[in-house]
């Protein structure tokens, strides 16, 4: 499976300056998809907002992920959003930070894989103070960090 850092290339962590659920998927869905036409950005968006309750998730800590599936992708697509200040994305408490995953419908297993490293990484003691920075070197260096093999 691929890194972390694979899956969340620099350029893909980026802050964020409006508190509006509506511009930050825009944002984050065009983030993940550069290479793609507006046309499918779009696409994105509607699937995720028309199933909203079950396309976005709290995970807590401040915390958030958009999702969906497609099979017009060939590979997981991640954009991290560094919101300029905590907003109430959803219900529920408030987001400083919003994941947004586009999954190919081919990659069902790789996905659970990669939620389950994901939510090993952002329940790390130190995740959230590093997120609350809103700085994507500082992220990145924390992911580089948790994908360094350990000695035990």
């Amino acid at each position: 499976m691929k890194s972390l850092l694979e899956y969340i290339p620099a350029d893909r962590i980026i802050p964020v300056e409006t508190d509006r659920r509506e511009e930050i998927l825009r944002i984050l869905i065009a983030a993940a998809l550069p290479e793609e036409p507006e046309s499918f950005h779009e696409r994105i968006y509607s699937d995720i907002t028309a199933f909203s309750r079950k396309k976005e998730v709290n995970l807590g800590n401040g915390f958030f992920l958009v999702h969906t599936r497609t099979s017009e992708i060939p590979e997981i697509c991640i954009s991290v959003g560094l919101l300029s200040k905590s907003v109430r994305y959803r219900r529920g408490e408030t987001a400083h930070t919003v994941l947004c995953i586009i999954v190919p419908d081919s990659m069902s297993r790789t996905y659970l894989s990669l939620m389950a490293r994901l939510s090993r990484f952002l329940s790390r003691p130190d995740a959230e103070e590093v997120f609350l920075k809103r700085d994507p070197q500082a992220v990145r260096d924390l992911i580089s960090a948790f994908e360094e093999p350990r000695e035990d």
